[in-house]
Formats: structure tokens, C-alpha cells, sequence
């Protein structure tokens, strides 16, 4: 796969198919566009396999080449800037027409269904972390 990672497209549908079928109230896909080499259509076939597939939440986010990874030291070719928005612009569409709303840059979620967790991080609220490299944020009462 493009992104060298150790799964694909088969277990993404596998593991949503299995979701729905234990009867979760609400999973999440997170997909990628952008990718090297990626057209138009390649990006917009994608979704649709993920929209296809009924999540409440989808996270569809605009690959981006980080500092100190593989792909800043061997950039690929990525689509440019035009082929970019022509993916975000049809991909919005896209979700927008399956009933996909967008409450966030790369966040699009189902009536009822935002992830209350970004909706609070966003709103500076409080959250604990627990764990090993865990993060949180709490307010005491008297504002510290």
C-alpha cells in the first residue's frame, strides 16, 4: 500500500463490518487522501467504499508530509494544490449527500454522532489521561 502500512482496505471493511455486527452504537473510520500518486477518482472511490460501509463518525484527513518521518527525507509526488481542493471539495460532497456532517477541519460525523472528546478538547474542557505517555487537562476551582 502507498503508506507502508501493515493493513489495508480488506481489514478496514472487516473490522467495520464486524462493529456493526456486534452492534456498536458508534465507530469511527479514519481515512487518507492526498496520497503519492493519488487521482481524482482514486480519492473519491475510496470514500465511497468508506460510506459504503455506514460509519456514524468519519475522519477524512489530508495526508501531510511531517518533519523527521520516511516521506520528509524521500518526499513522494503528491497531488498538487488544484488536485487537492478538486479531492476535498468532491469528497465533502460526497459525505455531505450521505447525510455526513462537518464539524471539524477533517472531522464529518452523522446527526448525533461528533465525537464528544474533539467537541471538549476544542472548547478547552477538562480530561483525564490515564496511562503510560497519557495527557490531560483539568481546571481546579480556583481557575489554575
Amino acid at each position: 500500500n502507498r503508506l507502508g502500512r501493515i493493513h489495508g482496505p480488506e481489514e478496514a471493511r472487516r473490522a467495520a463490518t464486524l462493529a456493526t455486527d456486534l452492534g456498536l452504537r458508534s465507530f469511527n473510520l479514519d481515512l487518507m487522501h492526498g496520497l503519492p500518486d493519488q487521482s481524482l477518482e482514486e480519492a473519491l472511490d475510496d470514500l465511497r467504499q468508506a460510506i459504503a460501509l455506514n460509519p456514524p463518525h468519519l475522519s477524512w484527513y489530508q495526508l501531510t508530509i511531517e518533519p523527521n518521518t520516511l516521506f520528509s527525507s524521500r518526499p513522494p509526488v503528491l497531488p498538487d494544490d488544484d488536485a487537492l481542493w478538486d479531492i476535498f471539495e468532491r469528497g465533502h460532497r460526497l459525505l455531505s449527500a450521505a447525510g455526513y456532517q462537518q464539524y471539524e477541519t477533517s472531522a464529518y460525523a452523522k446527526p448525533g454522532y461528533q465525537c464528544q472528546h474533539n467537541l471538549n478538547y476544542w472548547r478547552f474542557g477538562d480530561y483525564l489521561g490515564i496511562g503510560c505517555g497519557a495527557h490531560g487537562k483539568v481546571t481546579f476551582s480556583d481557575g489554575r
